[in-house]
């Protein structure tokens, strides 16, 4: 095991008339040391309303500098997102579908067209989805996971398996499922814990855990169409012989960038940041909040650069923080009032903590929004699907 090597820098700068505050952050990097051992080794067991809105190409192309080098952050020659067939919906019966005549979507009710069930709880409700190739993966509020397996359009999807990962008499929700098909794995995220199972069937993986976690994340900026054109994936890269892809995970005390191989995980370097409440990696950036604001952290040059708050109220806020994606260097983040009925906005930043772009507006703040540029879904406080 290789030790940390820790050095503490003062704070560089203070917010001065609205201008970004910037931070320094106490550091550690490790070369590949081991972060979470293999269990043998007895160490850390530890209904909506939708609108749509369409982006356009924004003209002001911003190259960004690299920590300490003058690496730059060139646009990548990518095709835009690629137009998908379907966006599924799981929605109710009695709720009123409508759609845009301008996005190629169409809404499927897989809840009431595929014969499975969650529980025998009426509690049981969805916390996250998640598709790979021909599979759809269904997180529940009660740590369950239903595995389906589409057919073929005419038959849709079947269910495979229904797997319990909270162990506990108290379940505990799946907040995250993180599909890594380049190492055959998936990162669950139940509760404050990560565990790692095998694609697709999801069957263990003895890689181990980590607990104490707030968020994870791939990088964003790293994501390529698979050989099949029809799955974004993470970059696979090498050690040694030895595939792995980047991961970045955010607990309550700091932000750790992993390397996931498929028979560990290993921590490549960590940064001090305390109670990350939710996070998102591109490039050398972490776009992070507390229960407070948001924050762009350097991770090359261990510096913080506060953003803006999550709401209007200067003191721990009931909104959820949102971080998106948009393409390139640039990010879509969501500002609320005190109450989740409150009106909303969305602001663009790109990896400067520049403000580009319009802002978007909404009518109360949003319980979900999701990206596939040019378009941004966005589910409101109602329950009607626009």
């Amino acid at each position: 095991m290789v030790k940390d090597g820790s050095s503490s820098i003062e704070n560089s700068a203070e917010q001065k008339n609205g201008e970004s505050e910037t931070n320094t952050l106490q550091s550690s990097s490790n070369t590949d040391s081991e972060l979470i051992k293999s269990a043998n080794d007895g160490s850390y067991t530890q209904g909506e309303e939708s609108s749509t809105m369409q982006l356009t190409e924004d003209n002001g192309k911003v190259t960004q500098t690299i920590g300490n080098t003058n690496e730059r952050l060139e646009d990548q020659n990518e095709s835009e997102s690629q137009k998908h067939e379907e966006v599924i919906s799981v929605t109710s019966v009695d709720e009123d579908i409508r759609y845009s005549s301008n996005i190629p979507y169409q809404l499927i009710d897989i809840l009431n067209t595929t014969p499975f069930k969650f529980s025998d709880s009426p509690e049981s409700r969805i916390t996250c989805i998640e598709a790979w190739e021909l599979n759809l993966y269904v997180g529940t509020n009660l740590g369950e996971i239903i595995h389906l397996y589409k057919i073929d359009d005419a038959l849709g999807y079947m269910q495979i398996s229904k797997q319990t990962f909270s162990s506990s008499s108290t379940s505990k929700p799946i907040n995250k499922i993180l599909l890594l098909p380049e190492v055959s794995i998936a990162l669950i995220h139940s509760g404050t814990t990560v565990s790692g199972y095998l694609l697709p069937e999801l069957s263990p993986a003895n890689i181990g855990k980590a607990k104490d976690v707030s968020d994870l994340s791939v990088d964003w900026k790293d994501l390529k169409l698979d050989k099949n054109k029809q799955n974004r994936v993470t970059l696979k890269e090498d050690y040694y012989g030895d595939p792995y892809v980047k991961v970045t995970l955010f607990t309550k005390r700091s932000i750790k960038l992993l390397r996931i191989f498929n028979d560990s995980i290993r921590l490549h370097k960590e940064l001090q940041y305390l109670d990350v409440v939710s996070g998102l990696q591109v490039s050398n950036f972490s776009i992070v909040s507390n229960s407070i604001n948001y924050d762009l952290v350097d991770i090359s040059q261990s510096q913080k650069i506060y953003l803006f708050p999550i709401s209007t109220s200067s003191a721990k806020t009931e909104l959820d923080p949102i971080i998106r994606y948009v393409k390139r260097n640039e990010l879509l983040l969501i500002c609320g009032g005190t109450k989740c009925s409150d009106p909303s906005m969305g602001m663009f930043i790109n990896l400067n903590g520049d403000v580009v772009r319009g802002t978007l507006a909404f009518d109360s703040y949003p319980t979900s929004v999701e990206i596939d540029y040019p378009y941004v879904l966005v589910i409101l406080q109602n329950n009607t699907l626009v």
